[in-house]
């Protein structure tokens, strides 16, 4: 099955990981600046076919109203393990202790695809969703992702708190983000070396009540301005990033 991608960054980031998947390139024939340039190497390079083509012929390929930056592919769809248990299995196989991030209610495909960035970054093994009521993956996740979209499973379940209890049941602790939380990120008692999901809720709505109540422990991060609240890839981010740290600290 093909789909299309578009912009630099994704477009960049699935040659590399994968360049035979990739089957044709169309660039705006109209920019000739040195970052178009140096795509065209690349292509030519893995003998790539591409094409030139108006920056009109470029929107019709894609979703209204999208920066594709007059760079749009055809590739491959990859499919990624979206077995939960076959995910934990290759992580302990690994002996390595789980790092999942669960979004509650993300339905913007900006912030999931910058969710995908930060994830990716921060070794995250994969991300879990709610079917209902969560941005699908698409061309704009790929490109806000820059890549990250098509390198971490991308679990959608018919019942996220179900799906909660059984990475319990398979000894995943679960970290829930929250305002009215008791303890902050960087609290002595918080120990994030150990098998672990984080759980994310929407900016505004936060994370659903029967989320919150399935969660082991909740955290709050230190806020000292005057918002009240961060961007879910900000806040992700930051805790992703923390977990790290602990870890390397053992």
């Amino acid at each position: 099955m093909l789909q299309k991608i578009y912009g630099f960054h994704a477009v960049t980031a699935r040659i590399k990981q994968n360049a035979p998947t990739v089957s044709c390139v169309w660039l705006n024939k109209s920019r000739l600046d040195k970052r178009m340039q140096q795509l065209i190497d690349i292509l030519k390079h893995h003998k790539i076919k591409h094409a030139f083509c108006s920056v009109e012929e470029l929107h019709k390929m894609v979703e209204n109203d999208v920066s594709h930056q007059g760079v749009v592919a055809e590739v491959e769809y990859i499919k990624l393990d979206t077995d939960i248990d076959s995910i934990l299995d290759k992580i302990d196989n690994n002996n390595q202790k789980a790092h999942i991030l669960i979004l509650d209610g993300i339905t913007d495909p900006h912030n999931l695809g910058a969710c995908f960035r930060v994830a990716d970054a921060s070794g995250v093994h994969a991300i879990i969703a709610a079917k209902d009521n969560s941005a699908p993956i698409n061309a704009a996740v790929a490109k806000a992702s820059s890549g990250a979209a098509e390198n971490i499973p991308y679990i959608t379940v018919t019942n996220l708190a179900r799906t909660i209890t059984h990475l319990q049941e398979r000894g995943i602790w679960i970290i829930g983000t929250s305002d009215k939380a008791d303890y902050n990120l960087y609290d002595k008692k918080l120990d994030l070396n150990m098998p672990l999901a984080w759980v994310m809720g929407s900016e505004g709505k936060g994370m659903r009540q029967n989320i919150t109540q399935k969660c082991d422990f909740l955290i709050s991060i230190p806020m000292h301005g005057i918002v009240s609240s961060l961007n879910i890839s900000v806040a992700a981010g930051i805790c992703l990033y923390e977990t790290l740290r602990q870890r390397r600290m053992f």
